[in-house]
């Protein structure tokens, strides 16, 4: 069974996700994002790597343009009142489309900005 989302992340940057799996945001579960920043085009497999039920969920990527990415979204509150913490760490690669479109200070700037575009409510 797949199931597809339009939102998953920044509207600029995360264009689509599909659950690659039959269970979803379950340790194991895999999910493909498919993207678009800065006008390319870019695609990741990420999968649940940890799960702690309504207090914490661990995604990392499996297949994609990156490195190493990691998120880790921290939940905190009550029913009413939930505080999110979204930290999401990653490496750039040496060679590929986004080593090649961006470097140095330029990609880590492009990344943060989408990044807080993600934190903003």
């Amino acid at each position: 069974m797949q199931t597809t989302s339009k939102k998953h992340g920044p509207q600029d940057i995360v264009k689509e996700s599909e659950s690659l799996s039959t269970t979803k945001n379950e340790e194991g579960s895999e999910m493909k994002v498919e993207g678009e920043y800065m006008g390319r085009k870019e695609e990741m497999i990420i999968e649940v790597t940890e799960k702690d039920q309504n207090k914490l969920l661990v995604t990392e990527q499996k297949e994609g343009p990156f490195q190493y990415w990691k998120s880790t979204q921290e939940f905190n509150g009550d029913e009413g009142n939930t505080h999110v913490k979204h930290e999401i760490s990653y490496e750039l690669p040496t060679t590929g489309k986004v080593a090649n479109f961006l470097s140095g200070d330029q990609a880590e700037n492009k990344l943060k900005d989408g990044l807080q575009q993600a934190e903003k409510p």
